[in-house]
């Protein structure tokens, strides 16, 4: 659940004039969806971005502009190592959130041209016989069609 006393995201370092409000890429957003039991995601599905991780893999992320806050992790400029610390982002920020196989519905939506508010939650990890991989279950995803895409072609 969510700690009380977790910090609010730092504010961005920056050069650039105030008008370029918006920086692209990985670390882009205010932090990273914490996964935890419970925690909960809900906003506007900003878009789905892909990049290759250390290993040269590709991978993928969706960024949700919240409705509603949630915990999440950044990394703590502050600290030589380059930890982690829990944050509470509140309505308004932006979070990262990893794609995984329950969540790659999304994809579609995130590039068809329509405008989708989302709602999950973070339910648990799956055990799985004979493996150790444990990936998160969710409650959701649940779309809400806020614009149509041009198309009309989605199912919702």
């Amino acid at each position: 659940m969510a700690k009380k006393n977790a910090p609010s995201a730092p504010a961005p370092k920056t050069s650039a004039p105030s008008r370029f409000n918006k920086k692209v890429g990985r670390e882009d957003g205010d932090g990273w969806a914490k996964k935890e039991e419970g925690n909960t995601i809900q906003g506007k599905l900003l878009g789905r971005f892909e990049f290759k991780d250390s290993k040269g893999k590709p991978r993928a992320f969706y960024q949700i502009l919240l409705q509603e806050s949630c915990d999440a992790t950044t990394k703590n400029e502050d600290d030589p190592e380059g930890e982690y610390q829990d944050i509470r982002l509140e309505a308004g920020q932006i979070v990262n959130v990893d794609e995984v196989a329950k969540l790659m519905d999304l994809a579609p939506l995130a590039t068809n041209g329509g405008e989708y508010d989302v709602w999950f939650k973070f339910k648990g990890k799956v055990k799985r016989k004979g493996s150790q991989n444990t990936p998160w279950n969710f409650d959701g995803p649940f779309v809400d069609t806020v614009k149509a895409p041009p198309k009309d072609d989605t199912p919702f």
